[in-house]
């Protein structure tokens, strides 16, 4: 009962969106997804970096 009147309203809603609206929506979703892509680049490159180097560490063990 209490949701009906929200589905009506959401309904009106989308029938009164533009292609405007629908494009500049899709606009901000892609770029979100971008920005997301960026950062989990940049953070997954940062913890790579924190990683010790495993190259030295079987140098040092061949040496012992």
């Amino acid at each position: 009962i209490v949701i009906s009147p929200v589905i009506i309203w959401s309904w009106d809603t989308v029938k009164e969106t533009t292609a405007g609206e629908i494009l500049a929506a899709a606009f901000v979703i892609f770029y979100s997804g971008v920005l997301l892509f960026i950062l989990y680049f940049c953070f997954s490159a940062l913890t790579d970096l924190q990683k010790p180097d495993e190259r030295k560490s079987d140098e040092r063990n061949e040496d012992e």
